[in-house]
């Protein structure tokens, strides 16, 4: 039931870019084949405690499709900080954090070195975890 809930999220977030512009669908060009989205999938699924609640599966989803969609930005970070980047959307989502400020904590938790999401990219990690969260 795990990685079905970590399956379905993470498709989810890699659908959510399908149809945008350029800017924001997920970087998916040279990106995991199937194979290797299954591999993290189970991975991501295996790796949770056996207490874990539908929140820490929503997370390991997200971090599995932010990895697989968002290479430049997922570059050298944990699926714990994956995981936290969500956490935290996902708190000021639910204090009622306005989508402004939500979105410039997201710029500032996804910039990765000299790299920083576009606005484009923003808004669709945004409403994905809106969505899930």
């Amino acid at each position: 039931m795990r990685y079905t809930t970590v399956a379905m999220v993470a498709a989810a977030l890699l659908l959510a870019g399908c149809g945008s512009s350029d800017d924001a669908s997920p970087d998916t060009a040279g990106g995991p084949s199937s194979g290797d989205l299954n591999a993290s999938i189970s991975a991501a699924a295996s790796a949770l405690p056996d207490d874990a609640t539908d929140a820490d599966v929503r997370a390991a989803g997200f971090a599995v499709a932010f990895r697989a969609g968002f290479a430049d930005l997922a570059a050298g970070r944990s699926d714990a900080e994956l995981r936290s980047v969500y956490a935290g959307t996902c708190t000021d989502i639910k204090t009622g954090a306005s989508e402004a400020d939500i979105r410039r904590g997201l710029t500032e938790r996804l910039r990765n070195g000299a790299v920083a999401p576009t606005e484009d990219q923003i808004g669709v990690i945004y409403s994905s975890i809106k969505v899930i969260c």
